[in-house]
């Protein structure tokens, strides 16, 4: 009689791995709710699938980390590093995001919730007060710069409408942060049209 493998996922509730070198580790699926992953390196791993619900990585160095699908509903990631990590289709409802290092990570089709929080405060507070302010903030009305809403080019996009620029390196140094970050969640789909969508509640 033949044996058949059989593969169960991994079950981590509640694993204090704090300051734990974890580089290219595989928890693909695995359960790490409620996980303490403060200070982690992830650098690399593959988590994509795993359950960090409410987990600890405040801290936590999360560069090129695949996350595609991961769930990170209520998420503490302040201060983790996340650039070149992929989040694709992740849910980050209530995560906190503040002081994360984004850059070139994938946040395409990732789930964001009004009480996930990002640098400028919640999410329905970015969504309703500081788009709006941005987009209008080169002195263009808001639906001058909403006929630009659907483009990702820098010829086209909202933030060239806005402000007349055609890269990131000629935009205004006050905006400059704001407007790179815009951007990123904008190419990901996540911020709808301010002139004709409401903010996304919980």
């Amino acid at each position: 009689m033949s044996r058949q493998s059989h593969s169960f996922p991994i079950v981590l509730v509640g694993a204090n791995f704090e300051d734990a070198d974890l580089r290219d580790v595989n928890l693909r699926g695995a359960c790490l709710r409620g996980a303490n992953l403060r200070e982690c390196d992830l650098r690399g791993g593959n988590l994509e699938g795993a359950d960090l619900e409410k987990a600890d990585l405040r801290g936590s160095r999360l560069n090129r980390t695949h996350l595609i699908r991961a769930e990170l509903w209520g998420a503490d990631l302040r201060g983790a590093r996340l650039e070149g990590a992929i989040l694709e289709k992740a849910n980050l409802s209530g995560a906190d995001l503040s002081g994360s290092l984004l850059a070139g990570a994938n946040l395409r089709g990732a789930r964001f919730s009004a009480a996930t929080r990002v640098d400028e405060g919640l999410w329905v507070q970015y969504l309703a007060e500081v788009v709006p302010e941005l987009c209008t903030a080169g002195g263009r009305t808001l639906n001058e710069v909403a006929t630009a809403w659907g483009r990702h080019d820098w010829r086209a996009c909202p933030m060239h409408v806005a402000f007349g620029i055609t890269s990131l390196e000629e935009a205004p140094p006050f905006y400059r942060p704001a407007i790179q970050r815009f951007v990123q969640f904008f190419d990901a789909g996540l911020i709808p049209n301010p002139a004709t969508a409401p903010a996304e509640s919980d």
